[in-house]
């Protein structure tokens, strides 16, 4: 149970699990993430963030070894190579999390619980996000200047020697090639990924092309060669951009060509810039934004190429860095070390001029790189091994409880609301979900029953297991011989067409027999089987997933299922057109199958911990804790959350908070009683918060139970206001 008045807000800060806490954190701005090269797949290099108005310094760090990598932003964490090592830090101070020694001059990419690398030693990297821990990694036989580009569950890359250089496409999940294409020599920068086609520039010595290749399997759909594009033999410069139907790319030859993303064809192409060579363009505001080589940052028009403001500095260049724009402004770092904000209007069409300049600061050695921009900052990096973090230093404090600050956001942040209604809130966070079928915490700690906290699907102890210390809270020991939790069969642990079945365990057994952790029986003429069940077998290493007839396990190489320690295991079935399964192991993906057939259903009891006897198996001998069933699959990445969060979730919905409303109604913003729904509906300019703040009619049975309401509150038994805190 997560309790709101224990909770601080630097708990929750920067977590992408806590939207909603993030979102009063930053005083009612929507949290934001940069997670790769020029923030997305299209690498356009804008967000939607609020940007610094002056260059007031968070916080900096430095590294011995140069950066030309570009810093990213994901989950309350700052991602950045050095020539020698991978670090991430944390977003609002600066401190080191965690470093490997991975060195790259590529820029990171972040995807769910990944980060992945491309190593300067010809490796590919995915390392856990919170840890920095390999995940899997995969060797080339060539050196990687790429930046990764994650899209779709498949990690696009680029490598080349000098004499042949290919695109990869991997398993987002294990690194396995899903395909690869051989292009040029070396691809010196990111692919682009839009419209179901990978952009990507591949040069040789005697200059490079553009391509186009299908996402899917990486064939080629055009090449924009060197002589029909007039780049008159150069090699292209930095990564392209996409926006609009258009592939925008610059040239050493002072071209910037936009490229019609469907043929190949030129749409339109300028030479004001002088030679482009690392530097990529960004696409916003109708604008596409470049920097050159004779110092001109240029801000042309997106749909024809004319140049609607020009900057030039006198004695500043930007041969490497590129330009990235947020809040209406352009950010963008020089080979002279100054940083540079400029405001991306308010320009002399045509005429170089500096008169839309905010501010500036000085590093004193050069910048490579493109600055990530996230949640009010600005991160810049340069080749000194510093990383710079401007913008706002305290956003709220941290040390206030989440109900603190919820209370707040209602009694001080909103003209006109009082605390009244802050201070009819449970001070407690409570499960609630639409799709949790089963939900078994065992915290009871006595007695001979446990209570589904979600359901009334309440399970009753045979043979009298052992309460004990769980995974969380209390659980339940079972010898391994004549003991199990069962609960009755119900219409809701019936006909699944999609589930999720999740546990924590831990034994020391070894016996060479399946032992199953969940099974819903199904009686048969040859004798029980399970409508769906889960299971280990100790003496295999082994973990498995069966379903009437059909069964799927698989061994275990990296993980000892019975050392004794706590474990997670998931599995998630999509019985549409088959059964197709995935089994999870403490959060990683161990093996999928998919298979013709179906299950069946009886009126036969759910057990946790009994063995199937008819089938020669046995018991489960150890201890289990939050035993949850859904009828909805979860995806990789909340499984993964699941595990590492040291709990079960109930669902990607949610957590909610109860109204303490008496009698169906409470005090407004005026202090005035009214029902709840009107004041959840129309009060309080409920209006511009409808995404944060919904009514639901959701049963508070389970909440009676345990003492945390007293009455029902409405024809359908409470009100409960839904809030994305802790989902």
């Amino acid at each position: 149970m997560i309790v709101m008045s224990e909770y601080k807000a630097g708990y929750a800060q920067g977590k992408s699990l806590y939207p909603y806490a993030n979102y009063l954190i930053n005083n009612g701005r929507t949290p934001t993430d940069w997670p790769m090269f020029h923030n997305s797949i299209t690498h356009d290099g804008y967000t939607n963030s609020i940007a610094p108005n002056t260059n007031l310094t968070c916080w900096s760090v430095n590294w011995d070894h140069a950066i030309l990598s570009s810093p990213i932003v994901y989950g309350g964490m700052v991602f950045i190579s050095t020539q020698s090592s991978t670090y991430a830090v944390d977003e609002a101070t600066g401190i080191i999390i965690w470093s490997v020694p991975i060195g790259t001059s590529a820029t990171p990419a972040v995807s769910g619980v990944k980060v992945f690398i491309g190593g300067s030693d010809s490796k590919i990297y995915a390392l856990d996000r919170l840890t920095g821990k390999i995940i899997w990694s995969v060797t080339t036989t060539d050196p990687i200047y790429s930046s990764p580009v994650v899209h779709d569950g498949k990690v696009f890359i680029g490598s080349g020697d000098g004499k042949d250089a290919y695109l990869y496409a991997l398993d987002e999940d294990y690194g396995g090639e899903i395909w690869k294409q051989k292009l040029l020599r070396v691809i010196p920068a990111s692919p682009a990924v839009a419209y179901g086609k990978v952009f990507v520039y591949s040069y040789e010595p005697n200059g490079g092309d553009l391509f186009a290749l299908d996402e899917n399997d990486g064939s080629i759909i055009w090449q924009r060669a060197r002589i029909a594009d007039g780049f008159n033999g150069q090699r292209l410069g930095g990564t392209p951009a996409v926006a609009d139907g258009m592939v925008f790319i610059g040239s050493p030859d002072e071209k910037l060509a936009a490229i019609n993303e469907s043929t190949g064809a030129e749409i339109w192409g300028t030479n004001l810039l002088g030679p482009i060579y690392s530097s990529s363009p960004a696409v916003a505001y109708g604008k596409v934004f470049v920097g050159g080589k004779n110092g001109k940052l240029v801000a042309f028009n997106e749909s024809n190429g004319n140049a609607i403001w020009i900057n030039d500095i006198q004695g500043v260049t930007y041969t490497n860095a590129s330009p990235s724009v947020a809040d209406g402004k352009v950010f963008i770092g020089s080979d002279e070390g100054y940083i540079f904000v400029f405001n991306e209007t308010n320009q002399t069409p045509s005429l170089p001029s500096t008169t839309n300049l905010i501010w500036s600061y000085t590093t004193g050695t050069e910048i490579s790189s493109a600055p990530a921009i996230a949640n009010g900052r600005v991160y810049f990096a340069d080749m000194n091994g510093n990383l710079y973090s401007f913008g706002e230093c305290a956003i709220t404090d941290l040390n206030k409880t989440i109900l603190e600050l919820i209370g707040e956001f209602w009694s001080i942040s909103k003209t006109g609301c009082s605390a009244n209604l802050f201070q009819d809130v449970f001070q407690v966070g409570h499960v609630a979900t639409y799709n949790n079928k089963l939900l078994l915490r065992f915290n009871e700690g006595s007695g001979s029953a446990t209570l589904d906290v979600m359901n009334t699907n309440n399970g009753f102890l045979n043979g009298s297991p052992t309460w004990t210390t769980g995974k969380i809270g209390k659980g339940l020991r079972f010898n391994g011989i004549n003991q199990s939790v069962i609960v009755n069969n119900s219409p809701s642990l019936n006909d699944f067409t999609r589930l999720t079945i999740e546990a924590w365990f831990k034994t020391s057994d070894s016996r060479n027999k399946s032992q199953y952790l969940v099974c819903k029986v199904a009686g048969t003429a040859s004798g029980p089987t399970c409508s769906y069940g889960m299971y280990i077998n100790p003496g295999k290493n082994a973990i498995g997933f069966s379903a009437g007839i059909y069964e799927t396990n698989s061994t275990l190489n990296a993980f000892n299922v019975s050392d004794g320690n706590w474990h997670h295991l998931a599995v998630v079935v999509n019985f549409i057109g088959g059964i197709n399964r995935t089994i999870y192991f403490d959060g990683e993906r161990i093996t999928n199958y998919s298979q013709a057939g179906t299950t069946s259903y009886t009126s036969d009891p759910l057990y946790v911990a009994a063995g199937l006897i008819a089938k020669s198996l046995v018991d489960f001998n150890g201890t289990i804790d939050e035993v949850a069933i859904y009828n909805e699959t979860k995806t990789y990445e909340e499984i993964k959350r699941d595990y590492l969060i040291d709990g079960v979730i109930p669902s990607r919905y949610g957590f909610e908070l109860a109204i303490k409303a008496g009698a169906g109604s409470g005090r407004d913003c005026l202090g005035n009683t009214n029902d709840w729904d009107t004041i959840i509906t129309n009060d309080c300019e409920q209006s511009k918060y409808k995404r944060l703040l919904t009514t639901s009619k959701h049963s508070i049975s389970a909440l009676k139970n345990r003492g945390e309401a007293t009455a029902a509150t409405s024809a359908f038994g409470a009100t409960l206001i839904r809030m994305d805190v802790w989902n």
